[in-house]
């Protein structure tokens, strides 16, 4: 976090905080220092990162409140309302694919 205070647009930086939280099992953040370092630049180490938190995120136990908001964040492209758990598992999956 010192290195990405210091320079916010290091993509190194940004992508080894994603992996110290992944490794801590905080996919959430995880996830968003990946998708900050994407907005930097489109680099492979993220997109890999990212492809695998979003298949550990089909683990996170979530509020139904929480699984709304994850489900209008990964579906930017069509805006839809998700009914199911299971929906929220391939949409999960789908992104997944898509970055790796």
């Amino acid at each position: 976090t010192k290195a990405i205070k210091l320079d916010p647009k290091s993509l190194d930086a940004w992508n080894y905080l994603g992996e110290c939280y992944w490794k801590k099992k905080d996919f959430l953040m995880s996830k968003n220092c990946f998708e900050q370092s994407l907005n930097i630049t489109k680099n492979k180490k993220s997109l890999r990162g990212l492809s695998m938190v979003m298949r550990q995120l089909i683990n996170v136990p979530l509020s139904k409140d929480q699984l709304q908001q994850q489900f209008q964040q990964l579906s930017l492209q069509q805006p839809q309302q998700y009914q199911t758990k299971n929906e929220y598992i391939k949409n999960l999956l789908e992104e997944s694919i898509r970055y790796a």
